[in-house]
């Protein structure tokens, strides 16, 4: 195996990142949303920085093991990978990703930092070495991968994703790893090609992207995930990485959410979800989009769930703390933002119910789950989902694809059906006030059960005006509003849970009428 070099492209100094990468991922929407003391800041997690070494030096700041930098001062610098001193592209990265002054997660409480080659051989995955399992020194959460490479054939950039497919999927620590694209027109398979990893790309597109190639596990997969909000992928990888922490940190500050929230799938499903859906920044100024047809029998169907040049979309950190804070849903009724962990065998499924949503600019839902590698890293397996939005009319969920939904969404799509990738989504627009359920299928008949993570964010209400649960907001149910009048405690019909019956719980009513 040739040693791996990082694809770096250094623009501008650290110090004149802040303000404009922040302001452009919802982090600065999420400080006027809760105001800054109330703003995650990854209290207390463990993270990784993997990075080509130059000169020798891979690390944040010559100072370690206790970093010198006003911007990591107080945080643990862990050298993995032997000495080292400062390196230049680790500081840049590591600056957006926990800087006291200049990144989003700056409670992180200790940066392990390996060299890309040492990380890939005996410091951590161990590749080439068929008898050992990869070995992760202390409980690592949010590994940011800010470089890409070739490990020179097809076998070994194959072995070195499994095991680090493996790592994520089965290591007790259940890191969540974050990865940046390289900036030039080649398309590197490091860790691009990987499974269980959030592939980064950009904020002006310059990433490559596309289908994995030939001769990689599971060819014809789409990259990137989504893209983050920085002129280069390494930069922009870090505060993918920082949202992540961020994320995780929150969880742990908050009794109401479970552990299940810290979950790999879970981050990379409610950050996919959560994307600004923004085009390529190009000059042909193209619209986001992942190819459903508009027209015909398989109108709103795809099975490419991602645009084709910037995944998911762009890093939202506000929108994903919105989804991850209204908290996880198990199947069954669900609110206008949210997320779940399911556990699913070969032909069963899981289903939200939105008891009638108001009309909505958006609708999104996205679904996330590891392929499983053996512990031999010699085969893999990788369970098949689809995703779907059906419109409920009589009780009965009803698919919205092809003519059946011209009247009731504008665009996008309604159904992700991919037979190759560890993602669905779906990105629908100009929904229709309704009585809406998410389906969540295992289409292949046999393998083990597997997890899957389902988040989802829409603009519009969902209000149960259903008060008779006959399945349709009719008469019957006005009439319960109605002589019901006035103050009210803990009524049903108090749509808003003001605790009163006014004109605001009448017009709900009525905007979901027949729903």
């Amino acid at each position: 195996m040739k040693p791996i070099t990082a694809c770096l492209c250094i623009l501008g100094t650290a110090a004149t990142c802040a303000a404009d990468y922040r302001s452009v991922c919802g982090w600065t929407d999420l400080v006027e949303r809760l105001g800054e003391d109330n703003v995650p800041r990854g209290d207390g997690v463990i993270i990784a920085m993997v990075e080509s070494g130059s000169d020798g030096n891979y690390a944040l700041d010559e100072c370690s093991p206790w970093a010198c930098d006003p911007e990591f001062d107080g945080q643990l610098i862990t050298l993995r990978s032997g000495a080292s001193g400062k390196s230049s592209h680790a500081h840049s990265v590591g600056i957006r990703l926990c800087g006291h002054d200049s990144g989003m997660a700056p409670e992180i409480l200790q940066v392990q930092c390996y060299e890309v080659n040492g990380f890939i051989g005996n410091d951590c995955l161990k590749t080439g070495n068929s008898s050992s399992q990869p070995e992760v020194s202390g409980a690592v959460r949010v590994w940011n991968h800010s470089w890409a490479g070739d490990a020179g054939s097809d076998s070994y950039n194959t072995e070195i994703c499994r095991r680090i497919d493996w790592m994520v999927d089965s290591h007790a620590t259940k890191p969540v790893v974050c990865v940046g694209l390289n900036n030039g027109s080649e398309q590197m398979p490091l860790l691009a090609n990987c499974f269980n990893v959030i592939a980064v790309g950009c904020r002006n597109s310059d990433h490559s992207h596309g289908a994995v190639p030939a001769g990689q596990d599971g060819a014809g997969r789409q990259r990137p995930d989504l893209c983050g909000p920085e002129v280069t992928t390494s930069y922009s990888t870090s505060p993918v990485s920082a949202a992540a922490a961020m994320l995780i940190g929150e969880v742990r500050g908050d009794d109401d959410l479970p552990d299940d929230g810290e979950q790999p799938s879970v981050i990379k499903a409610i950050l996919m979800a959560s994307a600004n859906h923004v085009g390529p920044g190009d000059d042909n100024d193209r619209i986001w989009s992942n190819g459903a047809p508009e027209t015909g029998t398989n109108r709103g169907i795809t099975a490419g769930p991602l645009d084709a040049i910037v995944g998911a979309g762009h890093l939202d950190v506000n929108r994903a703390h919105v989804i991850l804070t209204a908290g996880m849903q198990t199947a069954g009724a669900a609110a206008a933002a949210g997320w779940s962990r399911e556990t699913l065998a070969p032909g069963s499924e899981a289903e939200w119910s939105f008891n009638a949503l108001g009309s909505t600019d958006m609708f999104v839902a996205s679904a996330a789950w590891n392929r499983e590698v053996s512990s031999t890293f010699n085969s893999w397996s990788l369970a098949d989902l689809n995703l779907e939005l059906l419109r409920v009319l009589e009780g009965e969920p009803q698919p919205l694809t092809g003519d059946a939904g011209i009247e009731v969404f504008t665009s996008g799509n309604v159904r992700s059906e991919s037979q190759i990738d560890p993602v669905e989504h779906l990105y629908v627009t100009g929904l229709a006030a309704g009585h809406y359920v998410l389906r969540l299928e295992r289409a292949d008949a046999s393998g083990s059960d597997v997890d899957v993570a389902v988040a989802w964010y829409t603009t519009g209400e969902v209000v149960d005006a259903d008060l008779d649960e006959n399945g349709v907001v009719g008469i019957e149910d006005l009439l319960s509003l109605l002589t019901s009048w006035s103050a009210c405690t803990d009524c049903a019909a108090d749509l808003n849970q003001d605790g009163v019956l006014d004109l605001t719980d009448l017009l709900l009513l009525i905007a979901r009428w027949g729903a």
